[in-house]
């Protein structure tokens, strides 16, 4: 199944095929013809059966817009059978188009409308695959022939940010577990983990509401403005996640050592040897000249800013401990001394979406392996060239925490695997209590507070808004008890547990900063 938004009409793509021997089994160049809805489509091509067993399908698009090509499946079929590809790997050049920022690609005002070319049975169960889209539109016979893997990786994007239409009929999941509804003209808006759910009793869409479908749309629309709200350069990349204290190329010095050179290579060196009647001594002071200076700057380098990476980790976490969901929207930069051979990893729950313009043109080459992981390889972190990424991940996760009460008075557990810096928690009479500086498997207590209850609570959705995905929690101090619900909490961590260091051991804990907001929802009533 292939997907194109790019302008051109037809497509040239290169099709080889490489034997378990190395040996080429085929190799076709043939164009295809896009199609001018930017829908998906099945696209075959027939070869000469071989005798050597194919290993490796690789398809060259050639100098294609960046992003603008989407595989979805790879499938040999032959007289023994078929067979799907068991694990993928891409690669790109950015030379053909400096516009492959991901964010603020699309038009936030238009709505398109793709339908799916495969039955529901068929769909992935992994909620990547659904990220691309701001909704998924399902009726009742969906979701009772959905198997229960493709079930959870729709409430994995709902948990994550995005929108579902079910018309029709049917029973909520007991795991998306919403934690607002709201009544619409013959339907119900569920807030679902960051997502929204739309449920309409009307199997047939046209005979909506206008303004429930109206809803829907505006919905759908502030996806994509978010996207178009996301930083698009390095300048208010770094205003977001600061990394580095001046984005600057440090040349001043590297200026005065190389003017330094040039006098001591030049006049003092010709002068010198000219006095001591010793010219054929350039042959080897030269050298020796380049070779010092070159130690220098090297030493330069290496005393300013070393070779340990800095990492910056930031995150919001809505956790529901009833389903054990937890939902992360957040973000990670890097700058690196040197170009970190491992690259990036990131688990197979995270979508991870380069901020700024990564090879800006200049024909930079990038590669993902998504055999055992998600690795981010060549082309996406260089040296000392800060990187930032965007990142959602749903997931299951048991870390939580506990409200008991000891003679009398609340007590606070600290289960979320990081210290607590500031926690407000509301009980089920909208009583509000703090607690301070709770490390992490340690109990303290709360004590009560007079944060003031406001109406209409706008809870995890309203708390993403206001501290946006960077988790500034600078407005929290005074301005929590506008977000709480009954039996729910924030709380602010120094660290953060729920997103994964994508350098992994090539980073230093001492050259990583990260932070972490969580806002809580509580099996039961802990506290009446």
């Amino acid at each position: 199944l292939f997907r194109s938004h790019s302008p051109q009409a037809t497509i040239p793509v290169l099709i080889m095929l490489t034997g378990v021997s190395g040996t080429n089994v085929a190799r076709v160049l043939s164009p295809i013809r896009n199609s001018s809805s930017g829908r998906g489509f099945i696209v075959e091509y027939e070869f000469s059966a071989k005798s050597d067993p194919v290993k490796t399908l690789h398809l060259d698009f050639g100098k294609m817009y960046p992003g603008s090509i989407a595989i979805d499946a790879v499938e040999i079929s032959g007289p023994s059978g078929s067979q799907w590809a068991s694990d993928a790997r891409a690669s790109s050049d950015n030379s053909a188009s400096a516009s492959s920022y991901a964010p603020g690609r699309a038009n936030p005002d238009s709505v398109e409308s793709l339908r799916a070319e495969s039955p529901v049975s068929e769909w992935s169960d992994n909620w990547l695959a659904y990220s691309p889209f701001d909704a998924v539109v399902l009726n009742a016979a969906d979701m009772s022939s959905m198997p229960p893997a493709v079930l959870g990786a729709i409430g994995d994007y709902l948990q994550a940010g995005g929108n579902v239409v079910l018309c029709g009929r049917t029973d909520l999941p007991p795991a998306w577990h919403p934690w607002r509804n709201q009544n619409l003209q013959g339907g119900v808006d569920y807030g679902i983990g960051f997502g929204r759910c739309f449920a309409f009793n009307s199997e047939n869409p046209s005979a909506l509401d206008p303004k429930s479908v109206q809803t829907v749309l505006g919905a759908v629309r502030d996806a994509a403005h978010y996207w178009q709200s996301l930083p698009g350069d390095s300048g208010s990349a770094n205003s977001v996640l600061p990394i580095v204290a001046n984005l600057k190329i440090p040349t001043r010095g590297i200026v005065i050592i190389m003017l330094a050179f040039i006098i001591v290579i030049g006049p003092v060196n010709i002068i010198y040897l000219n006095r001591r009647k010793r010219r054929t001594w350039m042959l080897w002071t030269v050298p020796t000249i380049s070779f010092a200076t070159t130690l220098l700057v090297f030493a330069y380098s290496l005393l300013r800013e070393g070779i340990t990476p800095d990492t910056r980790i930031v995150g919001l976490t809505l956790l529901d401990q009833t389903s054990h969901r937890a939902a992360t929207i957040g973000g990670t930069a890097f700058y690196c001394p040197l170009t970190p051979s491992g690259g990036l990893h990131f688990d197979f729950e995270t979508e991870a979406t380069p901020l700024v313009r990564i090879g800006d043109g200049s024909g930079t080459a990038r590669e993902v392996d998504w055999t055992q992981s998600q690795q981010f390889q060549r082309g996406w972190v260089s040296a000392r060239v800060p990187a930032y990424f965007h990142l959602r991940k749903s997931e299951t996760r048991r870390e939580r925490i506990q409200i008991v009460s000891e003679n009398g008075k609340l007590q606070i557990v600290n289960g979320l695997g990081a210290p607590i810096k500031s926690l407000w928690f509301a009980d089920a009479h909208m009583n509000f209590y703090v607690a301070n500086n709770v490390a992490a498997g340690q109990k303290a207590g709360l004590i009560p507070s007079k944060l003031t209850q406001q109406s209409g609570k706008t809870g995890p959705v309203g708390l993403w808004h206001e501290i946006g995905f960077a988790a500034k929690s600078d407005s929290l101090s005074d301005g929590a008890g506008k977000f709480l619900m009954a039996n729910t909490y924030i709380a602010v961590l120094d660290g953060n547990p729920f997103i994964e260091n994508a350098l992994g051991s090539a980073s230093s804990p001492k050259r990583t900063k990260s932070s972490a907001v969580v806002f809580g929802i509580l099996e039961s009533p802990e506290a009446q």
